[in-house]
């Protein structure tokens, strides 16, 4: 009798691993760089889209909703129904209807360019938090535009809501998942136009990764920020022989988000980096002194992004951590 029970015990959760599809991918762009807070659908039957529903982005109610991670990736657990198509979406990018014909899938964007006119598209922005002891924060942005992409969800009535250890880990308290950093992004409307920037850098490709490490040392940022800065930043900066290069700093990137945040941290680190490629006839150019900043002992912020920025006109694609 036990032998049967057993037995029937093991058929049974054979039949729920079976039941239950695992699903897993990556999205990213046409550079195969990950996106991060994509919108992934996922639907029973093939979506029927025309060209006006695609650039409205006005999709039909799909079995559940994804979000890439910080890597681009996605997970995706099925109990009851069973999916043969997604829409994939991403702010600034053309969607795509894509059948699935692995459990493991890649989805790739392209770029739309009529949706980025005039507009700095502001990519993962991150704040990373460390305060003397545990404690309690709530975080605002005051964003100079409009929210896209949030992780942990934003509320946009009261923010963030959340737990700081003195290593840096965040808990937020709606679910009482850990984080190493917040993240946002967001369209912001401007009439910036990089040649008025005639201040910063000229970096050469090979000179990269020791300008930006002794760049960043100059401005507060710890061993892991720089890191997490340099991996995120050098496929970006690789493209170019050559890059402008300028460092916003602290109440300069108030023009693009301001922070509130309660209790006040003792000192803010923040840095927007803004780039362009450019050719060396690039003239009336001055260099920019990066400012030292001494980093306290105390409760610190630390935000750091940026901006690839195109001088020959208004479109920009602004990345901000």
């Amino acid at each position: 009798m036990k032998n049967i029970f057993i037995f029937i015990f093991s058929l049974t959760v054979f039949t729920n691993v079976i039941a239950q599809r695992r699903l897993s991918g990556k999205i990213v762009d046409c550079e195969s760089l990950p996106l991060i807070g994509a919108s992934i659908s996922f639907y029973a039957q093939k979506p029927l889209l025309d060209s006006l529903t695609l650039k409205n982005k006005k999709f039909p109610k799909p079995i559940v909703t994804v979000v890439s991670d910080f890597y681009g990736k996605f997970n995706l657990n099925l109990k009851k129904h069973d999916v043969k198509y997604l829409i994939a979406d991403y702010n600034g990018y053309k969607p795509i209807v894509q059948e699935i014909t692995s459990k493991k899938i890649i989805v790739k964007l392209k770029l739309d360019p009529t949706s980025q006119k005039d507009i700095i598209v502001i990519k993962k922005p991150v704040i990373y938090l460390y305060p003397k002891k545990e404690t309690s924060i709530n975080l605002k942005i005051d964003f100079n535009g409009v929210l896209t992409n949030t992780y942990p969800k934003y509320n946009n009535d009261f923010g963030w809501n959340i737990i700081a250890k003195q290593s840096g880990e965040i808990i937020d308290k709606l679910n009482n998942r850990k984080y190493s950093y917040l993240f946002w992004e967001g369209d912001f409307k401007s009439e910036i136009n990089f040649k008025k920037l005639s201040l910063g850098s000229i970096v050469q490709k090979a000179d990269l990764i020791n300008f930006l490490e002794t760049s960043l040392d100059r401005l507060g940022l710890n061993y892991k920020e720089t890191n997490d800065f340099i991996t995120y930043w050098l496929p970006h900066l690789n493209k170019y022989d050559v890059n402008q290069i300028y460092f916003m700093v602290n109440q300069e990137c108030d023009s693009i988000a301001s922070l509130e945040t309660i209790p006040k941290p003792d000192q803010e680190i923040r840095v927007y980096m803004f780039f362009s490629k450019i050719d060396n006839k690039f003239v009336d150019f001055k260099r920019q002194e990066i400012p030292l900043i001494e980093r306290n002992k105390n409760f610190t912020l630390v935000e750091w992004g940026g901006a690839e920025m195109n001088i020959s006109d208004k479109i920009t694609t602004a990345n901000t951590m």
